[in-house]
């Protein structure tokens, strides 16, 4: 059921983004003139986070201080695999600012699918674990930062943020016995796997 809330919000996000092109433009036209130059549309790609993973996002202001995005990532690290996220941001916006820049508090939904083979040897036997292949879950967190559009015409983006995330976690089955056995995992919820509590990330992108 999951999945389909979780294309609900992306579905949601499309129309809404597009239904509020002209209440964007009549918010806009009583801001400070200096407001006006921050672009509405931002695409961000972030290299690298809190553990291995590559990160692209699409955001799009839908008034002065709210946004709304679409990010997916891929983890190559302990559990490979892809995550979906739906996000909303609030941005701080003073009257000379508008979103999306500035700082934000932001929450997001989350749905992924993960491989549990690695190439990890030799770890503590008590936090590995024999399971399928491949597995989804879903979650959500929250978080706060700032994102800055820069350069004269305000099309260069750096986007920073820090907070916590939560993954259910997969079903745990038969502990490996030895080292060097297939399928060898670290422990859900550790630094290295999409499942770590603390999330973050440095992005840079374009504005337009």
């Amino acid at each position: 059921m999951y999945p389909y809330l979780l294309l609900l919000a992306s579905i949601v996000f499309a129309s809404t983004a597009q239904a509020q092109t002209n209440a964007v433009k009549t918010s806009t036209s009583k801001l400070d003139p200096q407001a006006k130059q921050y672009h509405l549309n931002v695409l961000t790609i972030a290299p690298a986070g809190l553990y291995k993973k590559v990160r692209l996002k699409y955001e799009r202001g839908i008034s002065e201080n709210i946004s709304l995005g679409i990010c997916g990532s891929y983890h190559y690290n302990h559990y490979k695999g892809y995550k979906l996220e739906a996000l909303v941001r609030y941005y701080f916006s003073m009257g000379y600012t508008r979103a999306p820049h500035g700082l934000y508090v932001q929450a997001k939904t989350a749905f992924g699918t993960f491989d549990y083979g690695t190439d990890a040897t030799k770890l503590v036997p008590n936090a590995l674990y024999y399971t399928a292949p491949t597995f989804t879950t879903y979650g959500g967190g929250l978080a706060v930062g700032g994102q800055w559009q820069m350069g004269k015409t305000k099309n260069w983006v750096v986007d920073i943020n820090v907070g916590a995330n939560y993954l259910k976690k997969p079903a745990k089955v038969v502990p490996v016995i030895g080292d060097y056995q297939p399928h060898i995992v670290a422990k859900w919820g550790a630094f290295t796997t999409p499942g770590f509590i603390l999330d973050g990330t440095v992005g840079v992108g374009y504005a337009f």
